[in-house]
């Protein structure tokens, strides 16, 4: 499974949309997401090929009305490709889960109903006029599509949440097993995933994943992941003149093509359990996620505290929650308390410095020599 730009939208589609099916955020905070400019989707009902939505915020909306609680993403098995279909079929579908049952949309490639139309009358008029024409396709000159096909509703199916500790554990034990290896397994620092983000303007930059503080492995994880491919593409590129290729044996270049397929294999299987990850709120309590906040759109600690209470007998939904807000003098002061306290202490610095070197003036010659070697330095 290549890291292409389609699967980071696929995995971006469905682990920010099932937060927003479940409440977790609004269209409003996600939809500019940078990820989904490359291409735009489609999502079609493959009986009669009736367009259902031509975004995928009208898609979610759509699904949401409709009572829809989660989404899935799947590797295409060959039982659930449909028969009959002459056109290209992708590798991911995508499980709506529904409280009846689970619908499935598999990615398909998009094919206008007029082709074979047009197909026809072309033909016709070469044979009216005895000459060969050729008319270019215009769909190669257009951008990609991705069009997603509704199946219909099946029987309900099990995701089992991802155990992300064990998951690097296994991954660093089967890719890793060396000990002269192991040397190179260390996971990024950052928390943020940002593959396949194609929007240029900043406030288009969010990460390919919901973020949460308390949930980490996930980004971290991938992004080691995508560098590794990234540096076994560019070791075995036949234009890289000291590729791994060029004095392997061909048993080394079977282990070589054997370790690719397995770190392909890995961030196939990861790629899925976190697009099916549905712990990005903070400690699995309920609260927010975290994401860039817009203009005027911060909330306090204490509202996200206050946000977080359960609801029981004494605490009924109905009762208003009251937040202590401090008050805007006491914000006011604090500040101003803080540079009194650094201006004195600075008054002191100098008044004490003064009265030792007018005790002792040989400590001038300590202060001086090195800002004179500094200056002779530079010229």
């Amino acid at each position: 499974m290549s890291t292409s730009d389609s699967s980071w939208r696929q995995i971006a589609l469905c682990a920010w949309g099932s937060q927003y099916l479940a409440g977790g955020n609004e269209l409003d905070d996600w939809f500019r997401h940078g990820v989904f400019w490359e291409a735009p989707q489609l999502f079609r009902s493959l009986p009669g090929r009736t367009l259902i939505a031509a975004d995928f915020c009208a898609w979610l909306f759509w699904l949401r009305s409709r009572g829809a609680m989660r989404l899935t993403l799947h590797a295409t098995e060959s039982g659930q490709v449909p028969a009959g279909e002459d056109f290209y079929w992708g590798e991911r579908l995508i499980c709506v889960h529904f409280a009846e049952g689970c619908e499935r949309w598999l990615t398909g490639e998009e094919i206008p109903g007029c082709t074979d139309a047009n197909d026809a009358a072309l033909e016709a008029a070469r044979e009216a006029s005895g000459e060969w024409s050729w008319v270019p396709d215009p769909g190669a000159y257009a951008g990609d599509i991705e069009t997603w096909w509704c199946l219909g509703m099946g029987e309900a199916i099990s995701v089992p949440e991802t155990d992300w500790s064990a998951s690097a554990a296994r991954l660093q034990a089967e890719l890793f097993p060396e000990d002269g290896l192991r040397g190179r397994w260390r996971l990024p620092d950052q928390t943020e995933l940002r593959a396949g983000n194609k929007g240029d303007a900043e406030w288009s930059s969010l990460p390919t994943l919901p973020h949460s503080r308390s949930l980490t492995l996930p980004h971290r994880l991938l992004d080691y992941l995508h560098g590794e491919q990234a540096r076994f593409s560019n070791d075995t590129h036949p234009k890289n003149e000291g590729n791994l290729y060029v004095c392997a044996s061909a048993e080394e270049a079977a282990r070589i093509d054997h370790w690719g397929e397995r770190l392909d294999a890995w961030v196939d299987t990861l790629q899925r359990a976190a697009a099916n990850e549905r712990r990005w709120r903070e400690g699995g309590k309920g609260g927010s996620m975290l994401m860039p906040a817009l203009p005027d759109a911060t909330v306090s600690a204490a509202q996200q505290d206050a946000a977080s209470v359960p609801v029981t007998e004494t605490n009924p939904p109905s009762a208003p929650r009251v937040i202590e807000q401090p008050a805007a003098q006491a914000r006011a002061i604090t500040p101003l308390l803080i540079d009194g306290i650094v201006l004195a202490v600075l008054c002191v610095l100098i008044v004490a410095l003064a009265k030792v070197l007018s005790r002792y003036e040989w400590i001038s010659l300590l202060i001086a020599l090195p800002w004179m070697l500094y200056v002779r330095r530079r010229q």
